[in-house]
């Protein structure tokens, strides 16, 4: 057993006295001047080039084509609140020109100039522009009532040369204001009212 103590102790000591040792010849090595050993480095330092500078040019977008402006149409239409006293009327539209020459008469038989009814107010309608550019001509007519107001009510169109010329006519009777028919200082309606509007083309 102490044998064994004495061996492992032996060991022991020869192995810290050789760190030891070992690290006393690390440090002394490194202690050791350096030598110069006379090579030099050489760095060289090149002018860097000049950088071009870029222009910087500003593109404006081309201007487009001139566009050729639609020529004016002049319209002149007379206004819904003049007041007429005969039945007929001119509209202008550009250069043609529609003739209104309407025809009424009441459920009684009775014209506008009996007095039963008058008219006031006479809207022109707007002539159609496919018949206008197709050089068409025609007429509609209208039947409505005038009420107690003077205002037209249930217009329709019961006859025409042509169905695209009863939208407009309608649109126009239904601006109508008449004077209405007066029975014992009350005004009342009267039915069965009948216009007839002709639509010509200037210079027909």
């Amino acid at each position: 057993m102490i044998a064994r103590y004495a061996i492992s102790f032996t060991f022991a000591a020869i192995i810290t006295f050789g760190l030891f040792f070992g690290m006393q010849w690390l440090i002394a090595s490194n202690q050791m001047p350096i030598q110069d050993s006379g090579e030099r480095i050489r760095v060289q330092l090149e002018q860097v080039r000049d950088i071009q500078e870029v222009q910087k040019v500003d593109r404006k977008p081309e201007a487009p084509s001139e566009v050729q402006a639609a020529p004016e149409m002049s319209l002149d239409i007379a206004s819904s609140s003049d007041s007429v006293s005969n039945v007929g009327g001119t509209v202008e539209i550009g250069a043609q020109a529609m003739e209104v020459a309407p025809i009424e008469t009441g459920s009684g038989g009775f014209s506008a100039t009996d007095g039963e009814y008058l008219p006031i107010v006479r809207v022109n309608p707007q002539y159609p522009p496919r018949a206008a550019e197709n050089g068409i001509e025609g007429y509609c007519t209208v039947e409505f009532t005038v009420t107690a107001q003077g205002t037209t009510s249930n217009v329709i169109a019961i006859e025409s040369s042509h169905a695209m010329f009863e939208r407009p006519a309608i649109k126009a009777a239904e601006k109508y204001k008449y004077k209405p028919r007066v029975v014992d200082g009350e005004p009342i309606p009267v039915t069965g009212v009948r216009v007839r509007i002709e639509f010509q083309l200037d210079g027909n």
